[in-house]
């Protein structure tokens, strides 16, 4: 399974969590997929491209829905600092999010 975030630091303070940018490249490939299957009538590219649209969701969005919900709330809340992107492989969207302690809470 393709992890959309990944815990890359942890501190009394803080997470830092990191996204995979392959997320988003398999998301618009199996979009494509699904485009050209639908617009060639040709059943078999059909097949494939609503099985690789379900895999995507099955192994990369369902499971990162929980981490999104966390992402939300902490941007809700003021908690959370973005830096980089989620196109680049290079310098890639890295998200810290404070940890709620009793000292910074107050």
């Amino acid at each position: 399974m393709i992890k959309t975030y990944k815990i890359i630091d942890e501190t009394d303070t803080h997470i830092t969590y990191q996204y995979n940018s392959t997320s988003t490249y398999l998301f618009y490939l199996s979009a494509v997929l699904v485009i050209i299957g639908f617009t060639s009538k040709v059943r078999l590219l059909i097949l494939i491209s609503v099985i690789s649209f379900v895999l995507y969701l099955i192994v990369i969005y369902f499971p990162a829905l929980e981490g999104k919900k966390m992402l939300r709330d902490a941007r809700k809340n003021n908690t959370a600092r973005f830096s980089g992107s989620r196109w680049s492989f290079s310098h890639p969207l890295t998200i810290q999010i404070r940890k709620k302690t009793e000292s910074n809470w107050k």
